[in-house]
């Protein structure tokens, strides 16, 4: 499905934009939560650099993309951005239910456990971020 309301598509990107600043923001101000959200996936808990670089640099990705879609700025590019940024939390979250593991999501605040809920919730994200890429009218 392809949504070519121009004032849809921005209320669209705003949506997508206000959330991901949201999600960054929040990050940063509980770093140490953040960290152990990551290593209670379990995906690269023998590697502990990598554990930290993502900790610190996904929420600033996070916020740049969100401010520059809320701006207008390289919409496509920073809704690329949020589409693998997307998959690669989506893949994760399915891990995690596969696994059977009850841990904290750490996506736009915490207290919420990975689920069928928050898997769903990234994938209807990500058909949004998608209608950003395919419409020309953004």
């Amino acid at each position: 499905m392809k949504i070519s309301n121009k004032y849809i598509l921005t209320g669209i990107r705003l949506l997508l934009g206000g959330l991901f600043l949201y999600a960054g923001l929040f990050k940063i101000n509980h770093q140490e939560e953040f960290l152990s959200a990551i290593i209670n996936y379990g995906i690269i808990s023998n590697h502990q650099f990598m554990i930290n670089l993502l900790s610190i640099i996904l929420p600033w990705i996070e916020i740049t993309s969100g401010v520059f879609l809320l701006a207008g700025i390289w919409k496509k590019s920073n809704a690329l951005i949020v589409f693998v940024l997307l998959l690669i939390f989506s893949s994760a979250v399915l891990m995690a239910i596969k696994k059977g593991l009850s841990v904290d999501c750490g996506c736009f605040g915490f207290g919420v456990k990975v689920g069928w809920g928050v898997f769903l919730r990234n994938i209807l994200l990500l058909f949004l971020s998608f209608e950003i890429l395919i419409n020309e009218s953004v």
